[in-house]
């Protein structure tokens, strides 16, 4: 028998975001904390822990998909390990593992951007395409690659580091320990103008790369900024090459829940999965 429900989490720079979940995509009970920095990998596990915890006992357990856990990192899919994490220390903690034998619950754990790219097309503005990019600015940038149907994740789970593009080889020094990138352009950009410019560059090379249908732009920032999106999308529009006429660049429509979203729609997918296998 299919679940009903599944919990999503949200981890992000400031906040940590669960929820309960539905098949329809309708979030009916949430919780929110501030995410622990500066107090090591564990504090941030037991945050986690206690956000599912606040909303698990309001759906049996019987009707639970289980858990889809978004972290801003690079995850190793398959091993379900964190590679490198430039905003959340979580190298070298078995998050998955030390969630799930708290919860007793199936947990499956993928970057925030990917999930919430996987939310959008679950249950967003993307239902109905096959080929869109996610991108989330906010207190890093990154970008899920929803590519031929499915989440694009390459040969070990790594892919969609867009906000690690070098644009500018001698510019500022990025966290990951490079130079120049997308993302510390981004955010070291002074005025809107300048944050557009960087955007547009970005954008240019993600066309002509992948030549998408759609490019969605969430995150806190891409969230709150129209005019950023909208004049950032201008610019790259008259540079683009590959399928620029018939690309839509927008705001994300999902908002503060597209990561929670995309979690529980990756538990979903994964009890499915679970269930054809056994079957």
């Amino acid at each position: 028998m299919a679940a009903e429900y599944a919990i999503g989490i949200d981890v992000g720079g400031s906040k940590i975001a669960a929820g309960l979940v539905d098949t329809r995509g309708r979030v009916l009970v949430d919780q929110r904390v501030k995410t622990p920095l500066g107090q090591g990998a564990y504090a941030v596990i037991d945050a986690i822990i206690g956000c599912a915890r606040a909303i698990i006992g309001q759906a049996a357990r019987s009707d639970l998909a289980g858990v889809g856990l978004g972290v801003p990192a690079q995850v190793d899919y398959s091993r379900q390990e964190v590679e490198f994490s430039e905003l959340v220390p979580l190298v070298g903690a078995d998050v998955r593992t030390l969630v799930a034998s708290d919860l007793g619950l199936s947990v499956t754990m993928d970057n925030d951007a990917n999930l919430a790219a996987l939310g959008e097309a679950q249950f967003g503005a993307a239902r109905s395409l096959s080929d869109f990019i996610m991108l989330t600015l906010g207190s890093g940038v990154g970008a899920g690659l929803f590519l031929n149907g499915s989440l694009y994740r390459g040969a070990y789970g790594l892919a969609g580091e867009i906000g690690h593009m070098t644009l500018d080889m001698s510019g500022p020094d990025c966290l990951c320990g490079g130079v120049g990138h997308f993302e510390s352009l981004f955010l070291e950009g002074r005025s809107l103008q300048e944050r557009a410019e960087v955007l547009a560059s970005a954008l240019v090379g993600i066309i002509n790369i992948f030549n998408p249908q759609m490019i969605l732009i969430g995150g806190g920032i891409g969230q709150s900024s129209g005019e950023l999106v909208s004049r950032a999308a201008d610019m790259a529009t008259h540079q683009a090459m590959a399928g620029r006429k018939n690309l839509r660049i927008a705001q994300a429509t999902l908002g503060n829940d597209a990561g929670v979203l995309g979690g529980a729609a990756l538990a979903f997918a994964e009890a499915e999965e679970r269930e054809r296998f056994v079957l």
